[in-house]
């Protein structure tokens, strides 16, 4: 049989599946997907997947003996795709996590294809899905839920100095569960012994466990974005600088964004990534330095582990092992009781974030906390975040100390290097990321604005020429 013979035998083959109802070819805007019946349960597969590749070979040699070559394969592939694209239905489909009706749907990703169904009365273990979820060849099984988990028995892997600490984790979990954003991005800082990407490790591990789950830092939005797609969660290792551009990647991931690109080897064609992902990034110092990325940022100081408490990465992974059932049966109560109380919370002064708010003081609920612990909690990390900020960059202490004085203080940015340089030691001045002219001053003013409101002192360019600045104590 030639190599067209064999691709023809195999689309009429899968022409008839299709009729049968066996195979489903279908697609979610321009990507293709299979869903078919195994005799156990339902699978759906992107069409370029290792997974169905694999099965189209595997249906080859049943069907003729014969095996399929690269070609080939490429071949019958593209032709699926194309069915799929231009004749197929339009369903939505979901990683991880997804919505049916008032419900929530979580992915076990376990060989059954067993799935969570969350409503504001419980969990349950479902054997079906209304929710089409789809998988890579790294996604990796969630534990199988059982009852009994609690916050005390959380906290045990979380190096956290106390209770608003861990709230704010339970918080960030929960609302990564929720299918709509937007949501927030958890950075978790501390020196070194504190276990920062221990914690990132488990964390992941309830909410979306995966191949390689903590990565450096993606060189380009591309990346980033390629990252998002095929990921629930999004999670970086030993941070120390955020690019202004990847900043604000992270800022349309975090609320909902695309990136724009033309398509490799053509000079018109674009792709266009559109996702929205919670992240977590890990580093010795706060990440996070441009205003809009704080403002969506928890951050969570971690503590050393003394000498006496360390035990080795073997011995914690047994531990977690056993008891990752309970602890991720707790996180999906959690869920739960956010979803009964959501509708009944009320913010007085809602953060930028309302959407985690409302989250959190539906946690905060659920756990038999005080009302308003959640917001407590969530100003001071931001406030944290922001003094950290300023602490670290070269005009922070003597922009304080010229509003201390002055109280208000307007002019050009020229003269704001001039006035801030009077009392500045040569050493300050000769930093890398001291502004020494007008242009790298206004941005810098711009970058920490919200920062500097966060302690009560307006950065105002709002004057009729929008040359000058205006620097006051907020009353």
């Amino acid at each position: 049989m030639s190599g067209k013979s064999l691709v023809a035998t195999l689309l009429t083959h899968f022409e008839e599946l299709e009729k049968s109802g066996d195979v489903e070819l279908w697609r979610d805007g321009g990507k293709a997907f299979v869903t078919f019946e195994t005799g156990t349960h339902t699978e759906n597969w992107p069409l370029e997947s290792v997974v169905w590749k694999l099965r189209v070979s595997q249906i080859c040699h049943t069907l003729t003996g014969k095996i399929l070559t690269d070609q080939n394969c490429k071949d019958v592939l593209n032709n699926l795709k194309g069915w799929a694209l231009l004749q197929g239905p339009h369903y939505q489909a979901s990683y991880r996590v997804g919505r049916h009706k008032d419900s929530i749907y979580i992915d076990l990703a376990d060989r059954r294809w067993q799935f969570v169904k969350v409503t504001e009365s419980g969990w349950s273990i479902e054997n079906r899905s209304p929710v089409r979820f789809w998988r890579s060849h790294h996604t990796k099984p969630l534990p199988i839920p059982t009852e009994g988990g609690s916050q005390k028995d959380l906290h045990k892997y979380f190096n956290v100095a106390g209770e608003e600490d861990l709230l704010l984790m339970i918080a960030f979990m929960v609302q990564a569960l929720y299918p709509e954003g937007p949501y927030p991005v958890l950075s978790l800082s501390g020196e070194q012994g504190s276990a920062k990407t221990t914690a990132a490790r488990i964390l992941i591990s309830l909410i979306d466990p995966k191949m390689a789950p903590l990565r450096t830092m993606p060189s380009n939005e591309r990346d980033l974005m390629l990252d998002a797609l095929n990921s629930r969660l999004l999670a970086f290792d030993n941070v120390s600088n955020i690019k202004p551009a990847m900043s604000d990647a992270f800022c349309r991931i975090s609320s909902g964004g695309g990136l724009s690109t033309r398509q490799l080897y053509t000079d018109s064609e674009q792709i266009v990534f559109e996702a929205q992902r919670p992240i977590v990034l890990t580093g010795i110092n706060e990440a996070a330095r441009r205003g809009d990325l704080v403002d969506r940022t928890v951050s969570v100081k971690l503590q050393r582990i003394p000498p006496s408490r360390r035990i080795s990465e073997a011995e914690l992974d047994d531990d977690f092992e056993r008891n990752a059932p309970k602890l991720f049966g707790f996180i999906l109560d959690t869920l739960s009781g956010s979803l009964k109380y959501r509708n009944s919370i009320f913010l007085h002064e809602p953060p930028r974030m309302i959407d985690f708010a409302i989250t959190g003081e539906a946690v905060t609920k659920t756990l038999g906390m005080e009302e308003g612990s959640f917001l407590k909690a969530f100003s001071g990390s931001q406030t944290d975040s922001n003094m950290d900020i300023l602490d670290a960059s070269p005009i922070g202490d003597p922009v304080r100390k010229l509003i201390s004085d002055k109280g208000t203080w307007t002019g050009k940015s020229n003269d704001l290097i001039s006035e801030l340089e009077y009392d500045l030691s040569d050493e300050v001045k000769r930093r890398k990321d001291w502004p020494k002219d007008a242009a790298r001053m206004g941005r810098t003013m711009r970058t920490l604005a919200p920062s500097f409101r966060a302690e009560d002192i307006s950065v105002d360019f709002d004057t009729p020429s929008r040359r000058y600045i205006t620097i006051s104590k907020i009353e």
